[in-house]
């Protein structure tokens, strides 16, 4: 298990059950298995990652790695693979699968911005979920952070109750300061969004972009939800006034 404040090099593997964290970039030279990995920038695996739909992997920044197989990952900007299979993403940003393979199959996969591969979905119809705007990441990280304050605002009732001590008035001191901490995050989350908005709108919204969409993928944008009953070859599905439209 490692937790570094740094960049971190993994000349291997990440076996099943190993745990790695590190404020910096963490590049893995072979597979990451079902493990945990928070990296606090890039999180870069050559070869690939192969999770039990347990594990959560997550980057601050980028994602990059050659294929994600039953994994779950979390990227506050974007994620860039080879395929994707039967996973669940959530990126603030975009997910591109353009290179290689450029396969996204099962599972669900959420962009704030913008989803764009070679194919979508399988011949054999496997559904395959897409959801696009709002903030993938953010929400996952909002509700960790509400969970925390939650037990921290327990925590802060129940030494209240406690007699005076040194140990309470410490522990009292560190709660308020680390709740004060946790509510500008909290508002750092709706300052994001707005910012995320904008961009958007000078884009023109989020959309997904594919050379061959299948039955069976779902396209959600905002509220409105398509599921595509044939195939749709050059697809560039986008939400106009309010509907959802394969261009």
């Amino acid at each position: 298990n490692i937790n570094f404040i740094g960049d971190v090099l993994i000349k291997g593997d990440v076996c099943s059950g190993f745990s790695v964290r590190a404020m910096g970039d963490i590049k893995v030279c072979g597979v990451v298995e079902s493990c945990e990995i928070e990296a606090g920038g890039d999180l870069i695996v050559v070869k690939g990652i192969v999770g039990n739909m347990e594990t959560i992997v997550r980057s601050h920044h980028n994602i990059y790695s050659k294929y994600l197989v039953n994994s779950i990952v979390h990227a506050r900007k974007n994620v860039h693979t080879d395929s994707i299979r039967y996973s669940n993403v959530y990126s603030d940003g975009e997910v591109e699968v353009c290179s290689g393979r450029g396969l996204i199959v099962g599972g669900q996969i959420r962009a704030a911005q913008g989803i764009e591969a070679k194919t979508v979905g399988s011949v054999y119809e496997s559904p395959t979920s897409i959801i696009l705007g709002g903030q993938p990441y953010a929400s996952f990280e909002k509700e960790l952070l509400t969970r925390t304050i939650k037990e921290m605002k327990e925590e802060m009732e129940k030494l209240e109750r406690q007699p005076d001590s040194p140990f309470r008035t410490k522990r009292m001191s560190k709660l308020r300061l680390e709740l004060s901490i946790s509510g500008m995050k909290l508002n750092k989350f709706e300052r994001d969004k707005e910012r995320i908005d904008e961009t958007l709108e000078k884009q023109g919204g989020c959309r997904l972009k594919c050379g061959t969409a299948h039955p069976r993928v779902s396209i959600t944008i905002e509220d409105e939800t398509v599921i595509l009953d044939r195939t749709y070859n050059s697809c560039n599905a986008r939400l106009v006034e309010g509907e959802i439209f394969l261009m």
